[in-house]
């Protein structure tokens, strides 16, 4: 047996276990820089296009016909006996500071909801561990949290934009009908496994 050898293999081995691990991101902050990397590119490319008056103009001359037509369909009507319907209701709140789609969004459906829906969708799988033997990939399920909750609402809003005949088809590796930017915000399993457990309701109470 050669000592040299099998001394420094030793001394390798207790380096590689003295050298400290450098931590890894969570998979919550990965969805989080990705999706603003994204984001903000695409402010850049929108600021970076052609733009001119004559976008101003047609955009004025399109609203003045659609006013034109909707008077018409008022004289129209009255002239008929119709009853317009005419509401005084107006908005509680001001939006004028709300500037992002997710704003929106948030008004409509608010964070302590997705709580909820986070909450009820880990506890459903955690009874259905304890009632039966669970498969093995669902034994590695990981808790949902409120951005792998927002990634997976996103992308369901997204890929009817995108258009494939299956599900399964988004995270295709083919080069011609691969769709790259998926894959960085949830895997295919991460999808899957939250399309399957997902809970709109307390389970436990139903």
């Amino acid at each position: 047996m050669n000592l040299r050898s099998s001394s420094s293999k030793n001394n390798i081995a207790f380096q590689s276990q003295n050298i400290p691990k450098t931590p890894q991101k969570s998979r919550d902050e990965e969805i989080i820089n990705y999706v603003e990397e994204e984001t903000s590119s695409d402010s850049e490319d929108l600021e970076d296009s052609e733009y001119s008056k004559d976008d101003d103009e047609e955009l004025l001359a399109e609203l003045e016909n659609l006013e034109l037509e909707w008077n018409e369909a008022i004289e129209f009507a009255k002239s008929q006996n119709i009853e317009i319907f005419r509401s005084k209701k107006t908005l509680k709140r001001d939006l004028s500071s709300l500037s992002e789609p997710e704003d929106f969004f948030a008004l409509i459906v608010p964070d302590e909801l997705l709580l909820n829906i986070c909450k009820w969708t880990n506890d459903n799988v955690a009874a259905q561990r304890n009632r039966k033997r669970r498969e093995s990939h669902e034994k590695k399920w990981e808790p949902i949290t409120l951005v792998k909750l927002k990634a997976f609402l996103g992308l369901l809003l997204l890929m009817p934009l995108v258009g494939k005949p299956t599900i399964k088809d988004y995270w295709s590796n083919k080069a011609l009908t691969s769709t790259p930017g998926l894959k960085n915000i949830l895997t295919r399993d991460e999808f899957l496994k939250i399309k399957r457990n997902i809970r709109f309701y307390n389970t436990q109470q139903a």
